[in-house]
C-alpha cells in the first residue's frame, strides 16, 4: 500500500511523494524501489529508497536523502551506460556494480 512504502521515507520526503501525487492523481501511476545512492559531501554509497511517478509523460524520481542531509546522486542500476561511469565518491576511481540476488 501507499502508505507502507511511505513509511520508508522521512515525513517531509513523504509529503513531497503525497503532494506530486494529488497533482497527478492517478492512483497506480508510481513505483517503489531501491536505487544506488552516492553521497558526494560524506562519501557513502547505499541502496536509497527512491519513489517514481510516471505523469504527464514524465517520470519524476524521488529520493531518501542522505543522513548528512544532502542528496544523493541515484543511479539505476537497469542502466548498463550510467552504470560504466559509476564513481567511487571518496577517491573518484571507477566502480562496477552486480546483482547478487533477486527476489519477488
Amino acid at each position: 500500500s501507499l502508505d507502507r512504502v511511505l513509511s520508508h521515507f522521512d515525513e517531509s520526503t513523504a509529503d513531497l511523494i503525497r503532494s506530486k501525487l494529488s497533482v497527478i492523481d492517478k492512483e497506480d501511476s508510481w513505483a517503489y524501489r531501491r536505487m544506488i545512492g552516492c553521497c558526494s559531501p560524506c562519501g557513502i554509497i547505499e541502496a536509497v529508497p527512491v519513489f517514481i511517478i510516471n505523469g504527464d509523460g514524465k517520470e519524476y524520481i524521488t529520493a531518501e536523502k542522505c543522513k548528512c542531509g544532502a542528496s544523493y546522486v541515484i543511479y539505476d542500476d537497469d542502466d548498463d551506460a550510467r552504470m560504466k561511469g559509476l564513481k567511487c565518491p571518496n577517491c573518484n576511481g571507477t566502480m562496477s556494480a552486480e546483482y547478487t540476488g533477486m527476489w519477488d
